[in-house]
């Protein structure tokens, strides 16, 4: 994975140096007092940064915000790096010619969605911060939001951040390509989720995020 502009590429280079230090053996964890990299360092990185370069798309039209946030980043400390900066466009999509085969993610994704599908719940609550700036709303290419992606990705602590952030009327009329909203993509989970075994936190967190939708709705 590379990066194809200054800031890309710094996120990058910290990623692979955390990889590094990953593979550290005890000894060499022990000498160097840490096995990530430090808050301090990272923004000692990026110090330079102009919000202009934070905001830019890079070649293959993502932001700093986006390529840190997917999987290979968000398990070391340089995924909220970019979060710490007031000005970051929040709202920024995947581009709309994305790779359509990348697991999990599609065209068009809102940076929320793609923390969420990506598992980096962790960022989310920084999403919260600027509600009022957040469209929730945004769909990608599929018609799929940020509510849509809480359930196929069965988070129920994105679901509790983010659901109250929507009026009933709005999270109802928001249908994918498969005319299907929030909850009835839910519904759909849930029966499909107990035709198998071994799923039944997942299961557990639909029937939570099922329950609260109808009693929004009701």
């Amino acid at each position: 994975m590379e990066g194809t502009n200054r800031i890309t590429g710094i996120i990058v280079d910290l990623w692979r140096e955390y990889k590094e230090i990953q593979g550290y053996s005890k000894i060499q964890i022990q000498e160097s007092g840490s096995s990530d990299l430090s808050t301090d360092e990272v923004r000692t990185r990026l110090q330079d940064i102009t919000d202009d370069e934070l905001g830019e798309s890079n070649k293959k039209g993502y932001t700093a915000l986006l390529k840190s946030l997917f999987p290979a980043f968000h398990e070391s400390s340089c995924d909220a790096v970019p979060h710490h900066y007031k000005n970051v466009d929040l709202n920024c999509q995947l581009p709309l010619d994305f790779d359509p085969t990348a697991k999990k993610v599609a065209p068009g994704m809102s940076a929320l969605s793609v923390a969420i599908r990506s598992g980096n719940v962790k960022s989310v609550p920084t999403f919260m911060t600027r509600p009022g700036s957040i469209a929730i709303q945004s769909a990608d290419h599929n018609g799929n939001t940020a509510l849509h992606y809480c359930v196929l990705s069965y988070s129920k602590t994105s679901f509790q951040k983010l659901f109250p952030l929507y009026k009933p009327l709005e999270w109802k009329e928001m249908r994918n390509s498969r005319k299907m909203n929030p909850l009835d993509v839910c519904v759909a989970e849930i029966e499909m989720k107990r035709q198998t075994t071994g799923k039944e936190k997942s299961l557990e967190y639909l029937e939570y995020m099922r329950e609260e939708m109808e009693r929004s709705s009701a």
